[in-house]
């Protein structure tokens, strides 16, 4: 597809780059230009410059640069078309396409509207379909409401080996994306089948809202994979790179500068609907530093609320080596864990993050993620309080141990010595030579 350049320039004029690149990194005005942390690298001091009156950004740190464009194509990863749409649709500008232009999409965009096709399904597959009463009984068992499952597009694949593909096929959809997307797979014969069957339906969205991926909760007992499975990697999937539900918790996120992690998408959206909406999930991996990046961009704090099983407390966070995970990394106190679905579902428990922090449950540690069960400044140490100091053992913070002063020594006439070098007395050095001095101009 290709979009005429006077409506380029007209999309292009309608965004203002300081408002577009605020949404993602936090600026603060320096003279006439803005400064953030840059989103395509993790830095410490702010090296990203975003200038108003020439409507570009750069970044000293990483050398990336460019327009409001380029800067949405860097983020999102996706087409300078599908930039320019994002950017037409946040302004309310309708987009013609070119009948002169190529009117085929990239394969990207292909594959953005292969999930997008799958999602519709699997939610016509839930809640018009008398097959999907079982995963809408466990959805509704968790504890989701009819307008939770609708905000997140949950859904059903059904049971039969080639639904979706029967669906595809009398929607004449080209089934060759859908295999890229790795919703379907081919048989030895050539035939294809689904790769999600009987299972709840995830989701997974871009921070911008658009399909990547999906996850899948098992319902049946005679299913052989495991409790949780995801689509494979693909040109706009990859799992240690995306967060579930960010692009619902994003805002909340950005207005609060803090986020909350767990682990699994069912304990995300409990949370959500309970009224935690700066909530994002790790999809049951490692945090990875992409992901701490992607969250950098929206806060400067981050509290993981893993699961109170084995699984959750094996968590951790994968890093490179010398790398603080996150400045304000927090973790679970040992042995006082909870489900954050259960979490959710208590009564009278204020949401986690921010100022109404629940610490029975999870603590920000600041300056990296510590060891479980570290104590409000420890630093480090496993004793909530020190030991009690044993008599005569030395002062903390002093090279020996305290001594009994020593009388003062005086001669014949009663004048006071200087004492002897590192015998305690009870008057100070000065005070000994003013009363020396008083002394032998005395009357006698």
């Amino acid at each position: 597809m290709r979009i005429s350049d006077s409506t380029i320039d007209q999309v292009r004029n309608a965004n203002d780059i300081v408002d577009v690149v605020g949404l993602h990194v936090a600026l603060k005005k320096r003279g006439k230009n803005y400064v953030g942390r840059c989103p395509f690298h993790t830095e410490k001091t702010p090296s990203f410059t975003v200038s108003a009156e020439k409507q570009v950004y750069h970044c000293f740190g990483c050398g990336k640069g460019g327009n409001v464009y380029t800067f949405i194509m860097e983020l999102e990863k996706v087409s300078f078309v599908e930039a320019v749409r994002s950017l037409a649709e946040r302004v309310g500008i309708a987009i013609e396409a070119d009948q002169r232009a190529d009117q085929e999409a990239t394969e990207n965009e292909q594959l953005y509207e292969a999930c997008r096709a799958a999602g519709k399904f699997f939610y016509a597959s839930l809640t018009e379909a008398g097959e999907g009463k079982a995963a809408l009984e466990y959805l509704h068992g968790r504890g989701f409401t009819d307008e939770t499952i609708r905000a997140f597009g949950l859904g059903y694949s059904p049971k039969a080996w080639d639904a979706l593909a029967q669906h595809l096929k009398r929607e004449k959809h080209d089934l060759s994306f859908f295999l890229k997307a790795g919703l379907l797979r081919t048989r030895d014969d050539g035939s294809v089948y689904d790769y999600f069957r009987g299972r709840a339906m995830f989701p997974i969205f871009s921070a911008s809202g658009r399909a990547l991926a999906f996850g899948a909760r098992k319902l049946y007992e005679d299913d052989q994979l495991g409790k949780y499975i995801n689509s494979p990697e693909t040109p706009i999937y990859s799992k240690s790179r995306v967060l579930y539900g960010l692009f619902q918790a994003k805002e909340a996120i950005r207005e609060g500068r803090n986020a909350i992690m767990v682990e699994g998408y069912a304990d995300m959206v409990s949370l959500y609907q309970g009224g935690v909406r700066n909530v994002v999930a790790s999809s049951g991996t490692a945090l990875t530093a992409e992901q701490v990046q992607l969250v950098h961009r929206y806060a400067d704090e981050l509290t993981l609320v893993y699961d109170a099983d084995a699984a959750g407390s094996g968590r951790g966070v994968d890093r490179p080596a010398g790398r603080r995970p996150f400045p304000g990394a927090g973790i679970p106190p040992a042995g006082r864990r909870c489900g954050p679905a259960r979490l959710a579902r208590s009564g009278g428990s204020r949401p986690l993050g921010g100022r109404s922090h629940h610490r029975p449950h999870a603590r920000r540690l600041r300056g990296g993620a510590r060891a479980h069960g570290c104590p409000p400044g420890a630093r480090g140490r496993a004793a909530r309080t020190p030991p009690a100091r044993p008599a005569g053992a030395r002062a903390r913070g002093r090279g020996r141990a305290r001594r009994e002063p020593r009388p003062a020594v005086t001669d014949s006439n009663g004048v006071p010595r200087t004492p002897r070098h590192g015998a305690a007395t009870p008057r100070g050095p000065s005070r000994l030579r003013r009363s020396a001095c008083r002394a032998r101009s005395a009357p006698t």
